[in-house]
C-alpha cells in the first residue's frame, strides 16, 4: 500500500558524519506528513554535512 503525501511518516534518518576526522553514525527522528518528511530528508541530503543518509518509514 502506498501512502498519500498527508498521510503521517515517521523516517528513521541514519547519517554518516564526520567528527575531527572520525566518522560517527548519526540518528534522528522525523515525525510530519509523508511530504513533510520527504522533504527534510531531501534536504539532509542535499547538506554537505551528510555523507551518506538512509531512512526507514512507518506511516500510520
Amino acid at each position: 500500500l502506498l501512502a498519500n503525501s498527508n498521510d503521517n511518516a515517521t523516517a528513521t534518518v541514519y547519517k554518516i558524519v564526520e567528527v575531527n576526522g572520525v566518522e560517527e553514525v548519526s540518528t534522528e527522528t522525523i515525525k510530519g506528513t509523508k511530504a513533510d518528511v520527504e522533504a527534510k530528508i531531501n534536504a539532509l541530503k542535499k547538506a554537505n554535512d551528510a555523507v551518506y543518509v538512509s531512512a526507514n518509514y512507518d506511516f500510520n
